[in-house]
């Protein structure tokens, strides 16, 4: 096989996660080194951020619980090629996506030395946003939640369920629980620009070539035709003739 076609670190693996974001907070991101955990309130799903609860206590409790949510790829279906998500959660393709070794998110997420879950959503069919805890006391809202944790933040409406979303849960109280150090596992940056021809020219890849000591790689889509280049070096990364459609057939 030739060099060009041998597998690469952005070959399907089932090692990486990326995280789709504004150009702005990718910067932030990078700069930091630090991704913050969002709050349900602001969820897109609105299933997610106006929770029926229907007791105070555990509707306060609740609210102490945050996420980082991310893309997972699929033998048939790579995490960055989600058009829909470029869309969403990247500036209509102006935004980046993030690309992070999981190893390594686990390894830091795992240090937290407060209630904290991670794992794929799980896409249901009759999903309802109500949620009944017959609580009486705050310790009993604290056990209700932790037991009945997978029900209440890693489950979803079908409408959802494109996003393959792999989430951290972490239960935040004070600042050193709101952020996940990513200092170890940010792998690469991804740009799209669809309205972009000259790419190298670009503002946001010379941004990110000053701030970044990654490679920054270019999904491009075109007559329905998908590809991922290194920027710099113009290799071809995906997809590789041979390679990836074996992996996913």
């Amino acid at each position: 096989m030739e060099e060009e076609y041998l597998p690469n670190y952005m070959t399907y693996n089932g090692r990486l996660l990326f995280h789709y974001t504004k150009f702005d907070s990718a910067i932030k991101i990078i700069t930091t080194k630090r991704l913050l955990f969002g709050d349900f309130s602001k969820m897109n799903d609105i299933a997610e951020s106006c929770r029926e609860v229907f007791n105070e206590l555990a509707e306060e409790e609740l609210k102490k619980y945050k996420s980082l949510s991310f893309t997972f790829d699929k033998r048939d279906k790579r995490a960055f090629e989600i058009d829909s998500l470029w869309g969403y959660y990247a500036e209509k393709g102006n935004g980046a996506c993030l690309v992070f070794d999981k190893k390594s998110i686990i390894k830091e997420f795992n240090r937290f030395n407060v209630f904290h879950r991670r794992g794929k959503i799980n896409y249901l069919r009759n999903f309802t946003n109500a949620l009944f805890l017959n609580v009486k006391t705050k310790s009993e809202a604290v056990k209700e939640i932790e037991t009945k944790y997978k029900d209440i933040f890693f489950t979803k409406s079908l409408d959802w369920s494109k996003e393959n979303e792999y989430r951290l849960l972490v239960k935040s109280e004070d600042f050193s629980s709101s952020y996940l150090n990513i200092e170890d596992s940010l792998v690469a940056v991804i740009i799209c620009l669809p309205l972009q021809n000259k790419v190298k020219e670009t503002y946001e890849f010379n941004i990110l070539k000053k701030l970044a000591n990654i490679p920054i790689l270019h999904y491009h889509t075109s007559l329905g035709n998908k590809n991922l280049h290194d920027i710099e070096s113009e290799k071809l990364l995906w997809p590789l003739m041979d390679v990836d459609y074996r992996l996913a057939f």
